[in-house]
């Protein structure tokens, strides 16, 4: 699984979407590298509704997994989308923040409070 894992990971990573998705799906068992180098390929790509739709899909999301997704909005500019999904993560209490995603969720209240405030 390592070397499936790690092939995901470089297709993802250097344009190859296409051909880690299909490697992805044709893998007998996935376990949380293969799901968060998926979805980290997805971010990359900035094609978030797939990453999200993998990331609801995923079995045993973790930390890694919510905070993959959760940075790409922020780094992006997606903050409403960070939010919504934000809550999504923690009404259904899938997995516990981190400190990371902690600094990244008062990132994106501190831009709306910005915006809010230039109005």
């Amino acid at each position: 699984m390592a070397v499936s894992d790690s092939l995901i990971h470089m297709f993802a990573c250097c344009d190859g979407l296409d051909l880690a998705r299909q490697l992805f799906d044709e893998m007998p068992e996935r376990d949380r590298v293969s799901y968060n180098s998926m979805i980290d390929g997805y971010v990359l790509s900035v094609e978030f509704e797939a990453a999200e739709k993998l990331f609801w899909r995923s079995p045993n999301g973790n930390a890694v997994t919510w905070s993959t997704l959760f940075n790409g909005y922020v780094r992006n500019r997606k903050f409403q989308r960070g939010i919504v999904f934000f809550s999504g993560v923690c009404k259904r209490k899938r997995v516990k923040s981190d400190d990371c995603s902690i600094v990244s969720l008062l990132a994106v209240y501190a831009d709306f409070k910005l915006r809010l405030c230039r109005k």
